[in-house]
């Protein structure tokens, strides 16, 4: 069976590819503005799951880096989308 909600997943990185655990990535839907919080794990992972089909925003923020900032994320039906 086909699931409708997709996710969205990654692993956060400093600029010398060490995982960076603790951070904050906000993943918003543009057509709804509505926001989903996930903290990045202690290897830098994290996944907001089950997430409506749309376009999302993710904002990722930790202390010490620049906040990054990534538009235009597409999520199909079922996806799983790695954004790392």
């Amino acid at each position: 069976a086909q699931t409708a909600a997709g996710d969205i997943t990654g692993i956060v990185r400093d600029q010398g590819g060490a995982a960076v655990p603790g951070a904050t990535i906000t993943v918003t839907d543009t057509r709804t503005n509505r926001q989903r919080v996930v903290v990045s794990s202690g290897d830098g992972a994290y996944t907001a799951a089950s997430l409506a089909p749309g376009e999302y925003r993710l904002e990722l923020e930790v202390s010490g880096f620049a906040p990054v900032r990534r538009d235009g994320v597409r999520l199909s039906t079922g996806e799983k989308a790695r954004i790392d």
